[in-house]
C-alpha cells in the first residue's frame, strides 16, 4: 500500500519577515542572496507590495532569479495568492511565467492552484499571459487542471477548461483523469461540467479504477447515477469506435450493425471515433454507404466538431474530403469547427480549414465572436496573423451587438495583437462596444498605456475627441489617472478638443498639479487649435 500513497506538497517558508529598511540603504545590492533568495523573492513571499514596487523600479533587478528550491518571486507571489504582486511582476516583459521549482516541478500557476487558492483574480492574471503553458506537467505528471480537480475547485476547473490547449482527459502518472478526481470528491457540478466537455467515463487508473469505481467506493450515490446514465445502452459499435478497435468495429459492421446508431448522448460511432482521434475506425465508418457524416449529438455537434475540439489532424483530413460534410455547421454554442480550432490554439488545423474554399471565417458564436475575435481576445498573435492572411476575413464588427476584434484585444491588454490588427488596411480604429465607445477610451480607462500610445499613433483616422456616455474624453481620463505620457501625447494634437476638456474642473486640477504641463496650458490658452472656438 505504501507504494501507492501520494506524498503531499511540503513547502518550507522563511521563519521571519524581512526588514524593509535594509532595502532602502544607499548602494545596497538589490540582488543580494540570503538563505531564502533575493530581497525581491522575500518581498513577494510576504506580500510587501510597496517594497516590490520599489525594487521593480531598479534597472538592475533580476526578475527570474531562482533560489535553491528553484522558486522565483512570481512563484511565491502566486503560491501565497498575492494578486497585486503577481500583477506587478507580470507587467515586466522579462518575467518568465512558466518557471517550475526543483522539488515538485510546479509552475507559478500550478503552485497557486495546488495550494487551493480561491482568489480567481490571481489565476486569471496568470492565464492572461500569452506565454503561459497550461499543459505543463509537474514531476508527477499533473497539470493545473488536475490540481484544480483534486482540490475540488470547480470554479478554477471551469476557467481552465475555457482556455486553449487544455485537454479534459489528460492523465497524471497514475493514469487518473480530472473526471476521476471529480467523482472521488462527489462534486456533481464538476462531474457534469467535465462530462459536457468530453470527460472519458471509461478511463481507468493504474489500479483499474474508473470514475464510476471511485464514486461507488466513496459512496457518492448521485455521482454513480450520473455516470451510469452515460453507461446505459452503450451500443457495441459505439464501444468499439470509442476504444479505437478497427478489427472489432469491422466485424460488427459485417454482421449488419447500424453504422449510425447512437449512445445516450446522441453520439454516433463516427462522433466517438473522431473525438478520440481513431483515424482507422473513422476511415472504416466513412467507407459505409449509409454513413451520415452530418449526424448531430445532443449538443448539436458533428463528427467534424469532435475532431476539431480534439485536435486530430488526420481525422479532420478524412472528414473534409467527404462530399456531404458541412464545414460551417454550428453546435449548441453556435461555434464552428474553426472556432474550436482557434480556441485550442491549433494552427495546423486552422491552416487546413482555411484551405477549404467554402469555409466562412466570419460566423459568430453565441458570444457574437468570430474566430478572429476569439484569437484577439486570447492574445494569440500567431493565430491572429494566420486569420488575417485570409482575404475575406472581417476585421471589424459586422453587427452593432458584436465586440470588435480590436476592442477585445485592447480589453485584454494584448499589445502585440493590437499592433498587428492596426496594420490591417481596413481596420476601424474607432469601433467600440457597450460602455466603451472606442478602443482608445477602453485602453485609457484600463491603464494600458503602451496600447494607448499605439492608438494615438494612428494619426488622422483616430478620433481623439470621442466621449464616454458620461462625457469623458481620452484626455480627461488620462489626466484623472495621472497618465501624463498620454496627456503629453494628446495635447500637441491639433485636433484635440481642448476647449471642451477645460470644462472638466478635475482635469484642469490634475494638469495644474504637474509642473511640466503649465507651459502647455498657457500655450493652449493663448494659441488654441482654433481661437475662434475658445
Amino acid at each position: 500500500m505504501g507504494s501507492s500513497m501520494k506524498q503531499g506538497i511540503v513547502i518550507f517558508i522563511p521563519s521571519a519577515p524581512p526588514n524593509p529598511f535594509t532595502l532602502l540603504q544607499h548602494q545596497a545590492d538589490v540582488n543580494a542572496v540570503s538563505g531564502e533568495g533575493t530581497p525581491l523573492i522575500r518581498a513577494a513571499f510576504y506580500g510587501s507590495e510597496s517594497i516590490v514596487d520599489l525594487l521593480l523600479k531598479r534597472q538592475d533587478i533580476v526578475l527570474e532569479f531562482q533560489n535553491r528550491q528553484g522558486r522565483c518571486a512570481l512563484w511565491y507571489a502566486a503560491l501565497r495568492g498575492h494578486t497585486t504582486i503577481v500583477k506587478q511582476l507580470l507587467e515586466h516583459d522579462r518575467i518568465k511565467v512558466d518557471c517550475p521549482d526543483v522539488e515538485h516541478g510546479l509552475t507559478p500557476l500550478a503552485a497557486a492552484v495546488a495550494m487551493g487558492h480561491l482568489d480567481i483574480k490571481t489565476t486569471e492574471l496568470l492565464l492572461a499571459d500569452e506565454h503561459i503553458d497550461l499543459a505543463c506537467e509537474d514531476n508527477h505528471g499533473r497539470t493545473p487542471l488536475i490540481y484544480a480537480a483534486s482540490k475540488n475547485l470547480v470554479s478554477l476547473v471551469r476557467i481552465l477548461l475555457a482556455q486553449p490547449g487544455v485537454h479534459v482527459n489528460t492523465l497524471e502518472d497514475d493514469d487518473r483523469t480530472v473526471l476521476w478526481h471529480a467523482a472521488s470528491h462527489g462534486n456533481e457540478e464538476m462531474v457534469e461540467l467535465l462530462l459536457q466537455n468530453g470527460g472519458d467515463i471509461t478511463a481507468a487508473d493504474i489500479f483499474g479504477k474508473t470514475p464510476l469505481h471511485q464514486a461507488i467506493e466513496k459512496g457518492h450515490a448521485s455521482i454513480v447515477k450520473m455516470l451510469l446514465s452515460r453507461y446505459v445502452c452503450q451500443p457495441l459499435l459505439c464501444i468499439a469506435a470509442r476504444t479505437g478497435n478497427a478489427e472489432i468495429a469491422k466485424s460488427l459492421l459485417d454482421h449488419g450493425l447500424d453504422v449510425n446508431i447512437t449512445d445516450a448522448e446522441g453520439r454516433t460511432p463516427l462522433h466517438l471515433a473522431a473525438a478520440k482521434g481513431h483515424d482507422r475506425v473513422v476511415q472504416l465508418l466513412l467507407n459505409q454507404e449509409s454513413i451520415n457524416v452530418q449526424a448531430r449529438d445532443r449538443y448539436r455537434s458533428t463528427a467534424l466538431h469532435e475532431a476539431a475540439m480534439g485536435g486530430h489532424l488526420p481525422v479532420l483530413e478524412l472528414l473534409l474530403v467527404e462530399p456531404n460534410v458541412e464545414i460551417n455547421a454550428t453546435d449548441k454554442d453556435h461555434s464552428t469547427s474553426l472556432h474550436h480550432c482557434v480556441k485550442n490554439g491549433d494552427r495546423s488545423l486552422v491552416r487546413l480549414l482555411l484551405l477549404v474554399k467554402w469555409l466562412d471565417p466570419n460566423i459568430s458564436d453565441s458570444l457574437t465572436w468570430t474566430p478572429l475575435c476569439c484569437a484577439a481576445e486570447m492574445g494569440d498573435l500567431a493565430m491572429v496573423r494566420l486569420l488575417l492572411a485570409t482575404h475575406d476575413v472581417q476585421v471589424n464588427a459586422m453587427d452593432p451587438n458584436q465586440q470588435p476584434p480590436l476592442w477585445l484585444a485592447v480589453r485584454g491588454g494584448h499589445h502585440r495583437v493590437v499592433q498587428q490588427l492596426l496594420q490591417h488596411r481596413t481596420i476601424d480604429v474607432n469601433q467600440g462596444w457597450g460602455p466603451h465607445p472606442s478602443p482608445l477610451l477602453l485602453s485609457n480607462q484600463n491603464g494600458h498605456e503602451k496600447i494607448t500610445m499605439l492608438l494615438l499613433a494612428q494619426g488622422e483616422r483616430l478620433d481623439v475627441n470621442v466621449r464616454t456616455y458620461v462625457g469623458n474624453t481620452a484626455l480627461s481620463i488620462a489626466a484623472h489617472r495621472g497618465s501624463f505620457r498620454v496627456v503629453d501625447r494628446i495635447l500637441p494634437d491639433s485636433r484635440a478638443d481642448w476647449a471642451a476638456s477645460k470644462g472638466h474642473l478635475f482635469v484642469v486640477e490634475r494638469l495644474l498639479a504637474d509642473p511640466r504641463i503649465l507651459v502647455e496650458i498657457e500655450v493652449y490658452e493663448n494659441q488654441g487649435p482654433d481661437k475662434s472656438e475658445t
